[in-house]
């Protein structure tokens, strides 16, 4: 499972701005690919919040389950209810925007 050129290139300007940036590509051009890449590659910025709409989350789960390593607790919140989440260095949470 490998990346695409434009997605390769899209991690190397994450790496160069260390994470801060803002993805705009086209529908379909590979986002979510692009995001999950740059956590697999940078594991000690675990834990992660993921937020997208709801209809979103089980896409976001799928992918991260894909891309991600096999150690990675990918998790995801629903509701409006507050939890303390876990500061451990595995963790991938994902929760929708009224979460």
């Amino acid at each position: 499972m490998g990346l695409l050129e434009h997605q390769l290139e899209a991690l190397d300007f994450f790496e160069l701005k260390q994470g801060r940036v803002l993805l705009a590509d086209e529908m379909g051009l590979g986002k979510t690919v692009e995001t999950l890449a740059y956590l697999r590659e940078n594991v000690k910025i675990r834990p992660a919040l993921i937020i997208c709409p709801a209809s979103l989350k089980l896409n976001w789960e799928k992918e991260a389950k894909k891309w991600l390593s096999s150690k990675d607790n990918i998790e995801v919140l629903s509701g409006k209810t507050s939890r303390k989440l876990e500061k451990d260095n595995r963790n991938i949470y994902i929760i929708n925007y009224d979460s």
